[in-house]
């Protein structure tokens, strides 16, 4: 049971023991609110559990959005991954790139490893000047 649910829950177990007469209109009302309560309430915990449901499908169709990006392009830790400052792997997904986007900057020893192109479009990470 979830926090609304037990809040609404509470709130018909105080009417209950008040003994509001639901024959007064006042008593109606008030019982009705519960009801209605009751039913967001329950609402609300059903949608939590969908969006719950959700996000965890999302991750899994993210997960093997990346295996066939792995199996289509090929991808592997390569030597050139290696940060040739320190020797540290970076990932290329979640490496940073300067403020001109001409070079990535080195998550363990903060050195900007220079991007250039080559002929495939892929990318090769070659050292910058020593002296940064």
């Amino acid at each position: 049971m979830g926090f609304l649910t037990e809040r609404a829950s509470y709130l018909r177990g105080l009417a209950d023991g008040l003994r509001i007469d639901d024959k007064s209109d006042e008593g109606r009302l008030l019982k009705e609110i519960i009801e209605l309560l009751d039913d967001i309430a329950g609402s609300v915990e059903d949608l939590e559990e969908l969006q719950r449901d959700m996000e965890d499908e999302a991750a899994n169709t993210d997960d093997r959005l990346n295996d066939l990006e792995d199996e289509v392009f090929g991808y592997e830790e390569e030597e050139d991954c290696y940060c040739p400052y320190c020797g540290e792997y970076i990932d290329p997904e979640e490496a940073e790139l300067n403020e001109d986007c001409t070079a990535i900057i080195c998550p363990s020893c903060g050195k900007e490893i220079e991007l250039e192109d080559d002929e495939d479009d892929d990318l090769d990470y070659s050292p910058e000047d020593e002296g940064k």
